[in-house]
C-alpha cells in the first residue's frame, strides 16, 4: 500500500509540516467524513490528503446523506402490507428506479467481497449524484 502524501505529492513530514492528524480531523469534521476519504482512495498507491481533499469528501458526503434522508422520508407512513404495488402497477419511472437501485446493490455487494471499497463510494456517489 502506498504512502499518505499531500495534494502536491509530497509525503507528509512533520519537519515539512504538512501533516493532517487524524484527530484533528475528526475534530473539525467528524469520523464520518474521515472514513468516506478512506473509503474514496485508491489504497494501492499513494493516497493524497489536504483540507481541500477532505472538503470535496465533506461535500460528497452531504450529498450521500441528504439523498439517504430523502428517500427515507419519503417512506414515513409506508406500509408494504397496504401500499406496496406490483411491479406492473408501478409507474415507468418508478420500476426504472427499483431496477437501478437493485443493480447497485449487486454491484456494491460484489466490489466489497473483492474488497473494491473505491468502487463502492463511486457507485454510491454516483446513485446518490
Amino acid at each position: 500500500h502506498g504512502f499518505v502524501v499531500d495534494e502536491s505529492g509530497r509525503k507528509m513530514s512533520k519537519s515539512l509540516g504538512n501533516v493532517i492528524a487524524p484527530q484533528e480531523v475528526t475534530d473539525s469534521m467528524g469520523a464520518d467524513i474521515l472514513r468516506l476519504w478512506v473509503s474514496a482512495t485508491d489504497y494501492s498507491g499513494e493516497m493524497a490528503v489536504s483540507k481541500v481533499i477532505l472538503q470535496r469528501s465533506a461535500d460528497a458526503y452531504r450529498r450521500i446523506r441528504n439523498t439517504m434522508r430523502f428517500l427515507l422520508s419519503n417512506l414515513s407512513g409506508f406500509d408494504p402490507s397496504r401500499d406496496l404495488l406490483p411491479p406492473e402497477q408501478m409507474l415507468d419511472l418508478d420500476r426504472w428506479a427499483m431496477d437501478a437501485a437493485a443493480q447497485l446493490q449487486v454491484e456494491i455487494v460484489e466490489s466489497y467481497a473483492e474488497y473494491r471499497f473505491l468502487n463502492v463510494y463511486q457507485k454510491v456517489h454516483h446513485f446518490c449524484v
